[in-house]
């Protein structure tokens, strides 16, 4: 962990580091020498439930990540669930806490799932302009 700190000052980029588990005792140290940590922590509660009060659970824990992980590492949102208002809903209850990345097929409605289906390609989508998200 020692590593990043320095790395970052040296190569003078705003990095962002992906802390790949929900534990927030695991992650929580990385934000002491990161400019951002991918949220996994938060990620897992949205992903079991539509709407929680996630600043509440986090905020006595003193976790502060900027960014939700939307990779090519995870499941699509809509391959959880059919239900626009589920997908949009915890959409929104994560660009409201922070910083977001997104990942190239969250406005299409792609719905891929697990490696590698969650790497579908852009292109076969013929880019849809009339997509809720």
């Amino acid at each position: 962990m020692d590593f990043w700190a320095p790395f970052q000052e040296a190569a003078g980029v705003h990095d962002v580091g992906e802390v790949f588990d929900g534990d927030l005792s695991y992650g929580c140290p990385y934000q002491e020498n990161l400019n951002g940590v991918l949220n996994y922590p938060m990620y897992y509660p949205v992903i079991r439930v539509s709407q929680y009060d996630y600043a509440q659970v986090l905020k006595p824990r003193h976790y502060s990540p900027r960014v939700l992980p939307r990779n090519q590492d995870i499941p699509r949102l809509p391959s959880y669930t059919s239900d626009e208002s589920l997908i949009t809903n915890a959409i929104a209850s994560l660009y409201s806490q922070m910083a977001f990345i997104i990942y190239y097929g969250q406005e299409q409605e792609l719905s891929g799932g697990n490696d590698p289906y969650n790497r579908e390609e852009l292109c076969c989508t013929c880019y849809s302009t009339t997509s809720t998200l």
